[in-house]
């Protein structure tokens, strides 16, 4: 703590001596020119200079000198107007209170060289270098070969105590990080002796004598020893209140069902993916194999996986693809890319895209404004504004030249052509010209068209089979005819009339039929009517639902029940919402809240819900005071409403969550894994769990 307030105290007293500095001085004109005055007012350097200052936006004296520009040139002149320098120089400024950077122009290159000159004047460094980074009695140099700037490290008289190879050299503590070929960083002393090999990715000052190095999205410490006294394997390092602190990585352990621990991890995060895991540190994402292994490059910021066991990859702004082998096919050079049933699209920054197969092997010299999905074994693509399709091989089998496309049916489909719209095959003939008409594809041989009101069915070998300017939808394998009187008319795809419906001047309003009856609206109330217009169940109710498992939902009074076909009442009205039963229940709400009821009418639970949820695999997930429980297929409770999040594997287990920790109890809530974990997540592939617990800031053991 001392060194640091030691410190405080000089920065201080530095700022404050600059700021006096500059108010002790006045730089003023006269005839075009520059001078030089006290703070009296009196004239230390007469007005004869262009400039005076330095080339850079810093203007005040260093050290009792100032430089001066004259015929576009800087030198050196005291404050007592002495002319320490002529003007030699293209740039000149300080890098200290004793030493100057200064350039001079090249008389064969014409480039700018840069030096060091003492405030004497005198050269320190030579006049060789393309950059000039001073500290203490090192200067961190670079030469420039063409596109490319080499750094080394040479002290005040100019001898290389690091060799001027290098692709960057920076100042870490009282030592230097150098990046060498691989773009890796290695340590150097003082004197230029290598410390490390060049094994770090970065390397980042920390406190005075400690320098953080990163290695594989990991930090250690470098101490103070030159040796490395925290292992590279911490998620990160920093200096709190004087005190070196490090924060592990999260640590994941294989659990069985009877919490037996196996192979442990250490990761920010951790996904099963097929026999592999992804994982992830500090925003970095590879996949390891099951002996830990690393399969990928741990450089990258998202992997997803695609068709065919392919995985996209995201790696400074830019989309790749590598294979199953996890081999790169396509670098990240694109702003997004798409894999379809063996074709990889990849665009580019002009959103434009091309086209490659899953080698990386580009397959057209097209390229497109838009791709769509595939369909009947060939992709839309859109060129120049039109529509067109290509096939696996890349090869555009259709040309681009249609407005709008549509997806194949039965090898033909439907395209815009020129604000008209016709039918092509598969080699992009024609099968129907284009007309001023909306078209649409049935069968192999059927289409209909509409031509304002008129809707024709026609045949592709036998014209046109039927039509109606009524309205018509299709159902299947028949168009369903509604005619101006309120008919129904059946219409098979021959064009005869299969199934006709008279219209009952008594009905208000007909359903679509279920278990054989029609929901009907008779003088504003609902009853069922069978395929031949009876009655089959009173209009007395204020509304109906359709029939499922024998019974269908009424509403009286404003409230809901149940009948059968027989109009007995099985379920009283009761109830402000209920569902159709499913496998023999029903989940009615009331102001109690949520429960179930079986086809008797009969609660299954004692008490309500303020949630209940049917699962995918029949049993329900319910919930009361925002806690979490668990009902079986025949709606019994089989997991207690307790907990805070609850998760029914399907494989006779359950995640529970319970005081904000992860546990595992079986689907009839007995405890396997106690609530310990931050996390648990299922491996299906292994059949295993894997538990994490959060890491903490901890004090280093230096």
């Amino acid at each position: 703590m001392n060194i640091f307030f030691r410190l405080g105290v000089v920065l201080f007293f530095s700022l404050t001596l600059s700021v006096s500095l500059a108010a002790d001085y006045e730089i003023f004109k006269s005839e075009g020119k520059v001078g030089l005055k006290d703070d009296s007012g009196n004239i230390l350097i007469p007005a004869a200079y262009d400039e005076l200052g330095w080339s850079s936006t810093k203007k005040e004296p260093v050290n009792g000198v100032i430089g001066y520009k004259k015929n576009q040139k800087w030198g050196l002149i005291s404050l007592e107007n002495n002319i320490i320098t002529d003007g030699l120089y293209t740039k000149l400024y300080p890098a200290n209170q004793m030493l100057l950077i200064a350039a001079r122009r090249g008389k064969v290159s014409g480039y700018d060289f840069l030096g060091a000159i003492n405030v004497e004047g005198k050269i320190v460094l030579p006049f060789k270098y393309s950059s000039i980074d001073l500290s203490d009695s090192r200067a961190i140099v670079s030469y420039k070969s063409g596109s490319s700037i080499r750094y080394g490290l040479v002290d005040m008289g100019s001898r290389e105590l690091i060799p001027i190879d290098y692709k960057e050299i920076k100042k870490v503590s009282h030592w230097y990080a150098v990046k060498g070929p691989s773009n890796k960083f290695g340590l150097y002393d003082y004197f230029g002796k290598a410390m490390t090999g060049f094994d770090f990715d970065d390397a980042e000052f920390l406190a005075p004598g400690y320098v953080t190095v990163k290695k594989d999205n990991a930090y250690g410490l470098f101490g103070k020893e030159g040796k490395l006294i925290i292992p590279v394997q911490a998620k990160a390092i920093r200096l709190k209140d004087q005190v070196i602190e490090m924060l592990s990585f999260n640590e994941w352990t294989e659990l069985d069902t009877d919490h037996k621990a196996g192979d442990r991890y250490s990761y920010d995060k951790i996904t099963p993916l097929g026999q592999n895991y992804l994982v992830e540190s500090n925003n970095r994402q590879w996949l390891i194999d099951s002996d830990k292994k690393a399969l990928t490059s741990k450089k990258y910021h998202k992997l997803l996986q695609a068709e065919n066991g392919f995985i996209v990859f995201y790696q400074n702004g830019r989309w790749g693809v590598m294979d199953r082998t996890f081999k790169p096919v396509m670098a990240a050079t694109a702003d997004s890319v798409q894999l379809d049933h063996g074709l990889l699209f990849s665009q580019n920054a002009y959103k434009l895209w091309q086209i490659y197969d899953t080698l990386g092997i580009k397959k057209s010299s097209y390229k497109y404004e838009l791709v769509g999905k595939k369909t009947g074994y060939l992709w839309p693509v859109r060129r120049n504004g039109y529509w067109g399709f290509i096939e696996q091989s890349g090869k555009e089998v259709i040309r681009a030249v249609y407005d709008k496309v549509g997806d194949f049916l039965h090898d033909k489909v439907v395209v815009g052509f020129h604000g008209e719209s016709g039918v092509i095959n598969k080699k992009g003939e024609w099968v129907v010209y284009p007309e001023k008409a909306v078209i649409q594809l049935l069968t192999d041989d059927l289409y209909l068209t509409k031509k304002g009101k008129l809707t024709i069915l026609k045949s592709l070998t036998n014209g046109t089979v039927y039509f109606t300017e009524n309205d018509i939808e299709i159902r299947g394998n028949y168009l369903l005819e509604k005619l101006q009187d309120g008919k129904f008319w059946k219409i098979d795809f021959d064009g005869r009339i299969a199934y006709q419906r008279p219209r009952d001047e008594r009905f208000e309003e007909v359903r679509e039929p279920s278990e054989g009856l029609y929901p009907v609206k008779i003088n504003g109330l609902y009853g069922f009517i069978d395929n031949r217009n009876r009655l089959r169940v009173s209009n007395r109710y204020e509304d109906v639902g359709n029939f499922k498992e024998g019974l269908a939902p009424f509403k009286l009074n404003k409230r809901w029940g149940f009948i059968d076909k027989y109009e007995n009442i099985k379920v009283q009205p009761l109830y402000s919402r209920v569902t159709p039963f499913n496998d023999g229940l029903s989940i009615v709400t009331s102001a109690k809240g949520y429960n179930m009821i079986n086809q008797k009418g009969k609660k299954l639970s004692s008490y309500d819900f303020e949630g209940l949820e049917r699962l995918e695999n029949g049993k329900y997930l319910v919930t009361r005071n925002n806690l979490f429980g668990l009902l079986d297929a025949m709606g019994q409770l089989a997991v207690n409403v307790k907990y805070e999040y609850l998760k029914d594997l399907d494989n006779s287990f359950v995640i529970i969550k319970k005081f904000n920790q992860y546990g595992l109890i079986t689907d009839e809530g007995v405890d396997k894994i106690p609530a310990i974990y931050d996390q648990l997540i299922y491996n299906k592939h292994k059949k295993l769990y894997l538990g994490m617990k959060k890491s903490q800031w901890v004090k280093a053991t230096l």
